[in-house]
C-alpha cells in the first residue's frame, strides 16, 4: 500500500475510533502526506468555505525581459511591451491555469489559457517573449547579430 494512502487510512480509523468526523481528520491527514503545497501571495475569505487566492506563476517555457533589470534600452522596451500585452490578454475570459510544479529556481510553472488561447503562444507569435533564454540586448553573447533583436523592436515602437 502506498505510504500516503496508509497514513490516510490510519487517520480515518483514528477518526472513527475517537468519534471525530472523517472530513476533519482526512483534511489534517492531507497536510502530512507529502503532497505539494504552493506559496500564496494573497488569500481572502469569500465565505466560510470559499477563498479567493492569488498565486504567482511563471509561464512555462518562455523568457521575457525583466521589468527593472534592464541592460539596454531595447530590453527596457521589451519588458514593458511584454508586460502590457500579457495584462491585455489576461482580460480575455475565461482564464484557465494548469500548474506544472516548480522549476529549478523555485518558481511555480504554469500553462495559461486566456479566452481559449495559449498565453505563451500569443506572446511568442507577437515576438514579445522567447523560448528558452531571451536575447534582448544587441550585444548579448548569445546573439552576435545586433539586427536580430533591434529591428524587431523598431516595429514595436509607437
Amino acid at each position: 500500500m502506498n505510504c500516503h494512502l496508509r497514513e490516510i487510512v490510519l487517520m480515518a480509523a483514528l477518526a472513527f475510533a475517537s468519534g471525530l468526523g472523517f472530513g476533519a481528520v482526512f483534511s489534517e491527514a492531507l497536510l502530512n502526506t507529502g503532497l505539494p503545497f504552493y506559496a500564496l501571495d494573497h488569500a481572502e475569505a469569500v465565505d466560510g468555505d470559499t477563498l479567493q487566492i492569488t498565486l504567482t506563476v511563471h509561464v512555462d517555457g518562455i523568457d521575457a525581459a525583466e521589468i527593472g533589470r534592464n541592460r539596454c534600452p531595447t530590453e527596457e522596451l521589451m519588458a514593458q511591451r511584454a508586460k502590457d500585452r500579457a495584462a491585455e490578454l489576461l482580460r480575455e475570459k475565461p482564464l484557465r491555469v494548469k500548474l506544472l510544479g516548480e522549476d529549478d529556481l523555485g518558481r511555480m510553472r504554469a500553462v495559461i489559457a486566456a479566452g481559449g488561447r495559449s498565453l505563451k503562444g500569443m506572446l511568442l507569435r507577437e515576438g514579445l517573449v522567447e523560448e528558452g533564454m531571451g536575447r534582448w540586448c544587441p550585444d548579448d553573447a548569445q546573439d552576435t547579430d545586433p539586427r536580430n533583436r533591434v529591428q524587431g523592436m523598431l516595429a514595436l515602437q509607437p
